[in-house]
Parts: structure tokens; C-alpha cells; sequence
């Protein structure tokens, strides 16, 4: 499985058109952040692909990125992990006003999970 490190995330391909990302603990995700993610979709994807959150670690992010985040061209769905309830309450991106609706979906099971992206990208 190919792993890619961002600098301030872990990227791998589960599928040809799945990646599970796994945020740093304690980082505060921002725009410059937003940026540099989103342009490692835009060169590794040119259909549609999604993208599981594993909520392993406790992390923050800035209004603009709260924003922006998800916001990209091919990005179908996007399941979020997580590992306690605490986490899930936490999790407010799919609450932000959004160009277009963020096909999100949110587990405690990660095969579940990834079943659902499956069937989102096809």
C-alpha cells in the first residue's frame, strides 16, 4: 500500500480510488494546509475518488480551512472514522456552509466505512 507523507498528514491508497488519511495529533489544519492537500489530489486524481478520515488523533482547524476543506473537484465521499463518541460530537465540517453539499457520512466501523465509500465511487 503506498503511503504519502504530507506536512502535516499521512495519505494511503487503499484502492485505486480510496486514500484513508491520518491527521498528526495536535496540529491546527489552515489554509496553507487546505492548499497542499487538495493539490495532492488534483495531481494524483482526474475521476472520481473518496476519502476516509480516520479519527485517530485530536486535531483542530481554522475557520478558512473549516471552509475549504473537501471543497475539490472528483471528490465524491468522504467517511469519517472514529474511535469515540467524544470525536464524532467534536466533528463539525458538515455543518459549514459549503459552494456545494459534502457528501459525508460518519462510523465506527471502519469495513463499514469503506463499504459505503465503495459503493459512492463506484
Amino acid at each position: 500500500m503506498e503511503t504519502v507523507r504530507l506536512s502535516f498528514c499521512e495519505i494511503s491508497f487503499i484502492d485505486p480510488n480510496i486514500v484513508e488519511v491520518v491527521t498528526d495529533e495536535g496540529i491546527e489544519i489552515n489554509a496553507e494546509s487546505v492548499r497542499e492537500y487538495h493539490g495532492f489530489y488534483r495531481t494524483r486524481f482526474d475521476a472520481p475518488f473518496g476519502v476516509l478520515v480516520s479519527k485517530k488523533h485530536e486535531y483542530s482547524y481554522d475557520f478558512s480551512a473549516m471552509l475549504k476543506i473537501g471543497d475539490i473537484e472528483n471528490m465524491e465521499a468522504v467517511a469519517v472514522l472514529h474511535f469515540s463518541e467524544r470525536s464524532k460530537a467534536a466533528h463539525v465540517l458538515n455543518k459549514m456552509p459549503r459552494p456545494h453539499k459534502l457528501n459525508m457520512q460518519h462510523f465506527f466501523d471502519r469495513d463499514k466505512a469503506l463499504a459505503w465509500l465503495r459503493e459512492q465511487v463506484g
